[in-house]
């Protein structure tokens, strides 16, 4: 029996859409007593995750707004079904807001949001004992400028956050699917890109980082492919430096101690 439904693409050949592939792996690690009761103060500090009642989906393509043939959803259709979260009435400011996406044990999240205690975060994760670290980041800091997504960073993108809206998009060492055959799997694709690039307003950034030779590279061409985002580098890898304001986590240190190289890539919205 096929995983997924095939269904009509614009140019003709059949698309697999039904069952969208996840770019991560839910994992049943028990959380510690600890970690538990940190999990529990969600609620004081969630990003209000709506579930979808279906996946939106057949997408093809995040420009276009109109599309002829078959049950393709445009970028139109999509938003105006939406429930887009108003983000001045959840951190009760209008300020700058930005969004990480797979943000790990947190740790370089909680030191990013105490350095900038201007930007409002969307911190994104899947992961529980992930969340419950950030939580318990968020306590024992009192930090008032994170809100936590526990779900799905594309659904909520696409979903709960309106064009034009954030001014950063981070997205720190994001699993790699290594194996050829895995490399659908992975997050930053061109697609991804284009959303991304939506949602982010004039001057707001994408900012990427992996220590996959690989993956850099096609996270690379698939910004340069998109026409609305211009890369910072003045090199012509397309790579930059570590900024300053990213911190490197120990992860990143143990690799880099052994040899790994890391890749930042960012990327400007028009």
């Amino acid at each position: 029996m096929p995983e997924r439904d095939e269904v009509p693409s614009p140019s003709g050949p059949a698309r697999a859409w039904a069952k969208p592939l996840r770019s991560y792996r839910l994992r049943g690690r028990s959380l510690t007593p600890a970690l538990q009761a940190a999990f529990d103060t969600l609620d004081n500090w969630a990003f209000p995750v709506t579930p979808a009642a279906a996946p939106i989906a057949p997408i093809a393509s995040y420009h276009d707004d109109a599309i002829s043939g078959g049950d393709w959803n445009t970028r139109a259709q999509v938003e105006s079904a939406a429930d887009f979260v108003d983000l001045p009435g959840l951190f009760g400011r209008d300020g700058e807001v930005a969004m990480e996406i797979g943000f790990g044990m947190a740790e370089a999240t909680i030191e990013m949001a105490r350095a900038q205690p201007e930007v409002d975060l969307i911190a994104v994760e899947v992961h529980r004992p992930g969340i419950a670290s950030l939580l318990r980041g968020i306590a024992q800091w009192s930090l008032t400028n994170v809100r936590v997504a526990h779900g799905d960073a594309v659904e909520i993108l696409t979903r709960q956050i309106a064009p034009a809206t954030l001014g950063e998009v981070r997205v720190f060492f994001p699993d790699p699917w290594p194996k050829a055959g895995h490399h659908r799997r992975r997050l930053v694709d061109a697609e991804f890109v284009a959303l991304v690039a939506s949602r982010l307003h004039p001057g707001g950034r994408l900012h990427i980082a992996t220590d996959w030779e690989h993956y850099a590279h096609a996270a690379r061409d698939a910004i340069a492919a998109e026409a609305s985002l211009r890369t910072l580098s003045s090199s012509a890898s397309g790579f930059v430096e570590r900024p300053a304001y990213r911190p490197m986590t120990r992860f990143e240190r143990r690799g880099i101690a052994k040899g790994h190289g890391v890749w930042d890539l960012i990327a400007v919205r028009r």
